[in-house]
């Protein structure tokens, strides 16, 4: 999976109580872009076989070279989601926000850069969001994470340079040395018991360096 997308899910109200349809906005807009930026990957929904979804989610949010969010509506999951990503990854994370909305950007995000999008047809602004993705991807900058900007001393994972090709725990293809590969033939056997979580794989980065 190459980009993870956090959103809302079904139907959605903004403080004013504007009702907005975010599978549409999937639907129409979001998946339509990332197709033609050659991008696969989606929700937690993508993840096939059984598992805790929580644990999925991270490991998505951790090792997806993009992240494209949804910050239309104040929206608890999607805030908290985030930020983890930003906690994580240094760079490569689109937000959008569709308009109309009562909702404003929350102070701690607030300085941030946002793709705006019709979300009564969102289908209007796909080339908008394929050239925003792009631009973010080429764009030389150092980071575009609120954390790393702050604390620039900060050490992110490794993942940010050598991403899983693959990301879902059952089927990962981590690109290591063959002598360093654990069972599922990206991480260090010493760390097999723990490859299914997020901290296994970073406290393998941490020890390893990479």
């Amino acid at each position: 999976m190459d980009c993870f997308v956090i959103r809302g899910f079904g139907e959605k109200k903004d403080s004013g109580g504007t009702l907005i349809d975010f599978d549409r906005v999937d639907r129409e807009l979001i998946r339509p872009a990332m197709a033609q930026c050659g991008l696969s990957g989606g929700t937690t929904t993508v993840v096939q076989g059984a598992g805790p979804i929580h644990q999925d989610m991270f490991e998505l949010i951790l090792l997806a070279t993009v992240v494209i969010c949804d910050i239309t509506v104040h929206n608890p999951n999607v805030f908290y989601e985030l930020g983890v990503r930003h906690a994580l990854r240094k760079k490569h994370t689109v937000l959008i926000k569709g308009s109309p909305s009562n909702d404003q950007a929350p102070f701690d995000i607030a300085g941030l850069r946002y793709m705006e999008y019709a979300w009564s047809d969102p289908r209007k602004d796909v080339q908008k969001l394929v050239d925003t993705i792009r631009a973010t991807q080429a764009l030389d900058r150092e980071t575009d994470s609120p954390i790393f900007l702050m604390m620039p001393k900060l050490l992110p994972t490794a993942a940010a340079s050598r991403p899983c090709r693959r990301v879902s725990r059952r089927k990962c293809s981590w690109r290591a040395p063959a002598r360093t590969r654990g069972g599922c033939g990206c991480w260090p056997a010493k760390w097999r018991a723990s490859s299914s979580s997020a901290t296994g794989f970073a406290s393998w980065v941490a020890l390893s360096g990479r």
